[in-house]
């Protein structure tokens, strides 16, 4: 062969050469850049879920506690009827269910 037919072999070559080399470092940047994109939506996902945790545990506090004032509220109102109760009848209620229990 030919020193010309040599040296465009060789030529031919180191350009094959910087080509796969350009192709293997615009690779690793596409790599890089889709962790980097994954890792932003998995952020934005893990983000979003807690976001609505928070809202639902939120509605769900304030739920309890508005059922828990009606609660409270039924209960002061059943303590206040108790109260109203007159002494003569509950001792006389009592007398009753002892009488009942020593018979």
């Amino acid at each position: 062969m030919s020193d010309t037919a040599i040296s465009k072999i060789k030529e031919a070559e180191e350009k094959a050469k910087l080509v796969v080399d350009e192709a293997n470092e615009k690779k690793k940047r596409i790599l890089e850049d889709a962790k980097k994109e994954a890792l932003q939506k998995y952020d934005e996902i893990i983000n979003e879920a807690q976001k609505v945790r928070n809202e639902k545990l939120e509605s769900s506090k304030n739920k309890a506690i508005e059922e828990s004032k009606e609660l409270e509220q039924k209960a002061k109102m059943n303590n206040e009827s108790i109260k109203s109760i007159d002494v003569d009848t509950v001792e006389g209620l009592v007398k009753k269910i002892v009488e009942r229990i020593v018979s």
